[in-house]
């Protein structure tokens, strides 16, 4: 994901002249705090040169059902114009924001996103808890050095809580839970009341949310608990401040911290040493919900970290060879999980590239990741026979938009499954038309191309595709076939003239040759 520079710089090194440092940029759109990091890479290391941090307490505008409020909007599209000069001269290539728990909540996202990203002037990717623990986790770890082996990496946000278990430096269980400190505050500690009483419903809360993966995480063993984040940090300074511990986080220690805090009786009125101030309305919350989760899973003490998922955004954009591996590595988890018939997938995918190598430049299709979802798509085009043949291509789609898919955005796993789910029939113009401009146009583009590799392989033979020459124009294609081929392939004939009239539903003129 960086910069197109990059690769000038490889051609550079051949003459020993230095490389240029790459500026890259995470923001972390968290659901009480938005966060910005700021790295320098030369010479194969990363150096951090800038954070910021905003309480936006974005989770906290959230009503019932999930609408956020006006304000709350607002407090987000402020913060994210005045990052929008923070990042200032780096490139939109070198830069990656991510929205997790809030943003993953909120109806109609798509309006809000859209407002977002002008005032960023950044694309945002909406991640899954499943994605942000991945990205968790990579950001700890390789900051841990020669830390134990055997890693609990836990990670209280203001809407969600990340659990990630693993081994050296690979992951193993990844779970997300709606176990967030704003959640908690507006539940059991409104109008900041804080009483012994409270503490105990929010720790219950936390331990009920935790109550149906707690066996599976009693049986990993750990060497080394580490909490990253808000909470997690503003514990253990609190601890240190106070002369309860040396930083480290225990459950005795948290319960003289909560003593502490329930004398207080508000937190508008707790000035514990080592509290920040913005910290002080849900610090109670994650104080508790802390205490629930060493209850739950009998932890003893943790250690923590300055360094989370912002870090992880870096590190996975340095490594974009390795993030576009998890990618497909996940497709092939897929495709062996619903023993899709891989030889077909590929024979599609590969005359679908094809397609996409010759009309790229005149639909400005970039051939490197959109040659990727084409083979992505035509991997799993065929998910939904798993359930039924009749409307596979809605059940395909609708698989891979509830499924856990490592390495990609929600809009990527959006994009993906309307590929599929455009693979065949009626072209899906609701889904496309909830694409933000420019993914609808692409996603339709690539739908096209998609569809007709399918049509040229629907006899599933291994021979090779017909060779057809593709020539297009903003909203028109034009197919060549060798003279006398598509009389000797009548319902190929047939399904392209179908596919025409299809097409021009859609405002596309596709011309048979």
């Amino acid at each position: 994901m960086l910069s197109s520079k990059r690769a000038t710089q490889r051609q550079d090194d051949t003459s020993n002249s230095p490389a240029e440092p790459q500026l890259i940029a995470a923001v972390d759109l968290g659901s009480n705090s938005f966060h910005t990091v700021i790295g320098r890479y030369e010479d194969k290391k990363l150096d951090i040169i800038d954070r910021h941090k905003e309480t936006v307490r974005l989770a906290a505008g959230l009503d019932a059902n999930d609408n956020l409020s006006e304000e709350a909007q607002q407090r987000a599209l402020d913060c994210l114009t005045r990052l929008k000069q923070l990042l200032g001269q780096i490139p939109n290539s070198n830069i990656r924001a991510v929205g997790t728990n809030t943003l993953r909540r909120i109806n109609q996202s798509e309006a809000f996103l859209a407002k977002a990203e002008a005032a960023l002037g950044s694309r945002i990717d909406i991640i899954s808890g499943h994605e942000e623990a991945r990205l968790i986790w990579l950001g700890v770890t390789q900051s841990l050095g020669e830390a134990p082996a055997k890693r609990l990496i836990i990670d209280i946000g203001g809407g969600s809580t990340e659990f990630i278990y693993g081994e050296n430096h690979q992951p193993i269980q990844l779970d997300s839970l709606q176990i967030g400190c704003v959640r908690l505050t507006e539940t059991w500690f409104p109008e900041g009341k804080l009483s012994n009483k409270a503490f105990k419903e929010a720790q219950l809360d936390a331990m009920h949310e935790l109550a149906p993966i707690q066996r599976k995480w009693r049986k990993f063993k750990w060497d080394l608990v580490i909490g990253t984040s808000g909470s997690a940090q503003a514990i253990s300074l609190v601890l240190a401040a106070n002369g309860i511990s040396d930083g480290t986080i225990t459950l005795k220690g948290m319960l003289a911290a909560q003593a502490l805090c329930v004398a207080c009786k508000n937190s508008a009125k707790l000035q514990l040493n080592g509290l920040s101030e913005d910290r002080q309305k849900v610090f109670a919350a994650g104080l508790a919900a802390m205490i629930g989760i060493f209850k739950s899973l009998k932890i003893k003490r943790m250690r923590t970290t300055e360094t989370a998922l912002r870090e992880g955004v870096l590190f996975d954009m340095l490594s974009d060879r390795q993030g576009r591996e998890l990618r497909h590595e996940s497709i092939r988890a897929l495709a062996k999980r619903y023993r899709l018939d891989s030889k077909q997938g590929r024979r599609v995918s590969k005359t679908a590239r094809e397609l996409l190598s010759q009309v790229s430049k005149q639909w400005g299709l970039e051939e490197d990741i959109h040659a990727a979802f084409l083979h992505w798509a035509a991997r799993v085009h065929e998910l939904g026979l798993s359930l039924n043949h009749r409307g596979y291509h809605r059940h395909g789609a609708y698989i891979l938009d509830h499924s856990n898919l490592p390495g990609f955005s929600r809009q990527e796993q959006y994009m993906l499954s309307t590929l599929v789910h455009g693979h065949r029939k009626s072209l899906p113009l609701s889904r496309l038309q909830s694409l933000a401009e420019p993914q609808a146009v692409i996603a339709l583009k690539l739908a096209v191309l998609l569809r007709i590799a399918v049509y040229l392989h629907r006899d599933r033979t291994p021979k090779k595709a017909p060779e057809v020459r593709a020539r297009a124009s903003s909203n028109k294609l034009t197919l060549t076939f060798r003279t006398g081929w598509l009389n000797r392939h009548p319902l190929t004939k047939l399904d392209l003239q179908t596919e025409s009239t299809r097409l021009a539903e859609a405002g596309y003129k596709l011309s048979i040759i």
